[in-house]
């Protein structure tokens, strides 16, 4: 039986306040959370309640440690999907996640612009030409499903929690 590798930096104390830059993947790196349009993100359902539930991990997640803020995240978001009826058994996450220690204001700005800069390259990305290349060659049965039953923009409930 294969053994994961941990992605944690070894010596490095987790407990100690800190700031990190964490990617999560979709499952297969799917196109599961919206489209991207002129550069822009534009979240669809499942796009608008992992920003819902990212708004909420400071309030709801305050004093736990990275790895269980990734795990309760997921989870949440997997819950909050798969109670729509369209989405039951749809696989949203990759496993575990990539993390990265931001030691410094300057590591901090460059990742800032990373981030507000990815959507404008994202037909520049290796996943997007893949799936590109794979959508040609025939979508497996999951994504035939949810491009079947895709929502289009996101359109927040009113604030209640389901």
């Amino acid at each position: 039986m294969q053994t994961r590798q941990s992605l944690r930096l070894k010596g490095y104390d987790y407990s100690q306040s800190g700031a990190y830059f964490v990617t999560i993947c979709a499952y297969r790196h799917s196109k599961l959370f919206g489209t991207i349009e002129n550069g822009e993100m534009i979240p669809n359902a499942i796009g608008g309640i992992i920003d819902e539930e990212w708004q909420r991990t400071a309030e709801l997640r305050p004093y736990v440690g990275l790895g269980a803020i990734v795990g309760r995240f997921k989870g949440s978001v997997s819950r909050r999907v798969h109670a729509m009826s369209t989405y039951c058994n749809l696989l949203v996450w990759q496993r575990n996640y990539y993390e990265h220690i931001i030691r410094n204001e300057g590591a901090l700005q460059r990742l800032r612009e990373y981030i507000a800069m990815n959507p404008s390259r994202w037909t520049e990305d290796a996943y997007y030409i893949n799936n590109r290349i794979r959508a040609f060659a025939g979508l497996n049965s999951q994504e035939r499903a949810f491009q079947r039953y895709a929502p289009t923009a996101y359109q927040p409930v009113d604030g209640k929690e389901e």
